[in-house]
């Protein structure tokens, strides 16, 4: 994390951190036009921790109105705040047909589905190997407990 922040910010990133806290703006009144930017969600249970939030320059939190929820989960968060960047970044809006949005043309596959492109051989064997030795262990893992269970009973 901390190699992270300091990559970004040696390139000029603001770190924006998105969390309900008193130094935050709202995501409405938030200036997107700062140069790049970097978003930081926390977890959905406790937010961001306090190295996560020493790390941001800035916080932005997402109003809420009605009384029935004191937070949003991250997936739903992480959603509202690009969408106000997106809008800020002007960037193009899909077309729609009908009640969909138009789909792109799907990028042409370079590897066998379910193959992590961009890796050698080796690496794909190295990886393949250590997943069937770790399936293999939990199986055994799974076979000496059901045999103990079976014998107490």
């Amino acid at each position: 994390f901390k190699e992270a922040v300091a990559q970004l910010k040696a390139r000029g990133a603001q770190i924006v951190g998105v969390e309900i806290a008193e130094r935050a703006e709202s995501v409405w009144d938030f200036d997107w036009h700062e140069g790049e930017t970097a978003l930081l969600l926390g977890n959905e249970g406790d937010g961001l921790h306090d190295d996560e939030l020493a790390a941001c320059d800035r916080l932005v939190y997402i109003p809420q109105y009605g009384a029935g929820t004191a937070s949003l989960n991250v997936a739903c968060a992480a959603s509202i705040v690009l969408s106000h960047f997106a809008h800020a970044a002007d960037f193009q809006v899909r077309g729609m047909t009908g009640a969909k949005f138009d789909v792109g043309q799907k990028p042409q596959r370079t590897s066998k589905r379910g193959v992590a492109g961009g890796l050698d051989e080796a690496e794909r064997r190295r990886r393949a190997g250590q997943q069937a030795q770790n399936d293999s262990d939990e199986e055994l893992e799974f076979c000496r407990q059901e045999a103990a269970a079976i014998h107490l009973n």
